[in-house]
Order: C-alpha cells, then structure tokens, then sequence
C-alpha cells in the first residue's frame, strides 16, 4: 500500500509545510519505507535554524549498537536547540551521542523529551566530549528540548 502526501496529512498532526514526507512507499511490522525532500530555504526548519549531524560513538568497547544511531541537533537563531536520536535497528542499542556546540561548556544542561516523559540534567562539559548515553528499544526515538538550566 501506498500513501501519496494528502493520505500523510490525514492521518499525522503535520499538515501543510510541516509535513515533511511526501509519500510512504511501504511499511510493515518493523519498517516504514518514506520519501521526503529536504526543506526548501523558505520552510521554518530551515529558514529560522541550523540542522547539524552529531556523532555517535560507542557505548564501551565491542558494543557494536552505536553503528545503528542516527542522531542531529537543531539550533534556533534564537538559541533554542532539539536534540533528536533514534536507534534504527530491530533490537536494543546503546550509544553515546556527542553535543556540538562551546555554548554548553561549564553549565548544566536540561535534556526533556517530547515523546515521553524522560527529564535528564547532565554536565555540559561531558556532553561536548564523552557524550549522553543512550540505551533505546529497537526502532526507539527521542526527541529533547536541550536547554541550559
């Protein structure tokens, strides 16, 4: 079955500009196959911030899971930032996931996810070099406002 983008907008909170996939190829039980354009310079993702690709590392040595991450930062013009990861594997995984940015040096930094009700404060400095540490269900997200306190 195939879902072209009006099909996407009914059934998802985003319509219009904020819906960012333009069809769903195929899904099943564990996959949902997508396509998407990525935001022109005029959409609000793009145009009011800055995506970037943070890595990924692993959890301790051997762990081989950190390879299945994908996770990017978001930052506002304004200073607002998301931070959102994901564990694109069918079993559990774990991760460090290394902030970018010296605006997180020698503060502590509140993590609150959108999609549930995970709060965590964690030590600026540690993120800029080790990392947040991550052990997320197979297919598991999350998606942090990241502020500092």
């Amino acid at each position: 079955m195939k879902l072209d983008r009006a099909g996407i907008e009914s059934r998802v909170p985003h319509a219009g500009r904020m819906c960012l996939l333009d069809t769903v190829e195929d899904w099943d039980e564990s996959t949902i196959t997508c396509a998407a354009a990525a935001p022109d310079a005029t959409h609000p993702l793009a145009r009011d911030g800055t995506w970037e690709l943070l890595e990924c590392a692993p959890a301790w040595e051997g762990n081989g899971a950190w390879d299945h991450f994908i996770a990017f930062a978001w930052r506002s013009h304004d200073g607002r930032a998301l931070l959102i990861a994901v564990n694109d594997a069918p079993h559990q995984g774990q991760c460090f996931v290394r902030l970018g940015g010296e605006h997180w040096r020698g503060r502590i930094v509140l993590l609150r996810d959108r999609m549930g009700p995970a709060v965590y404060a964690r030590n600026g400095d540690e993120l800029l070099t080790r990392g947040l540490y991550l052990d997320l269900p197979p297919w598991g997200f999350h998606v942090f406002d990241v502020t500092p306190d």
